[in-house]
């Protein structure tokens, strides 16, 4: 009895053991890259909703962006210095712009307009955009990178823009370049 009890205590602490050990890889990131991504149909604490919440309203269980500019922001467990962003969406596309905060108190962002972008468009009929951001520099409030999509005249043009997927592919220095930096 006391052997099967012995068994069961050590599964337990390995158990814990590599839960710990899980945990610390997805907040140290030691390859120096990492991918979130969201469809949007449940919650995801790395990305974040898009506010204000009385610009967005949900089609088809999709956010739809009925007037502009949209925030959303992306929650990175420590610091990156490039990201990818791709974002599946419906709508005119030579109206949306998506931007990066680069200072906070002046609402400065740094925007790319998708229409200077290829964009790909998917079997199902949606496009989907490929933009990249050089973080360095970037405005980073608790953690979390702010974005901004926009689209000037989507409110007066009777139009709406549908986000169905946005994927973020993070690159920073790997762990062991980190350590490297001190010696």
């Amino acid at each position: 009895m006391k052997r099967h009890l012995k068994i069961i205590r050590l599964s337990w602490i390995l158990a814990l053991i590599l839960l710990m050990a899980w945990l610390l890889i997805q907040a140290i990131v030691p390859w120096g890259k990492i991918t979130y991504e969201t469809n949007f149909k449940k919650p995801n604490y790395v990305i974040g909703r898009f506010l204000p919440a009385d610009r967005v309203v949900l089609s088809d269980g999709w956010p739809s962006l009925k007037a502009e500019p949209v925030y959303f922001t992306l929650f990175t467990p420590r610091l990156f210095s490039k990201a990818s962003i791709s974002f599946d969406f419906e709508g005119p596309a030579e109206l949306i712009k998506l931007g990066l905060c680069r200072d906070k108190a002046l609402w400065n962002y740094d925007l790319k307009a998708l229409s200077d972008q290829p964009l790909e468009k998917l079997a199902n009929g949606d496009l989907r955009a490929r933009l990249e951001f050089d973080l360095a520099g970037a405005c980073r409030d608790k953690s979390s990178y702010s974005f901004m999509i926009s689209a000037p005249g989507l409110n007066q043009a009777d139009k709406e823009l549908i986000i169905k997927n946005i994927k973020v592919d993070l690159i920073g220095v790997t762990f062991w370049q980190y350590i490297l930096r001190f010696f």
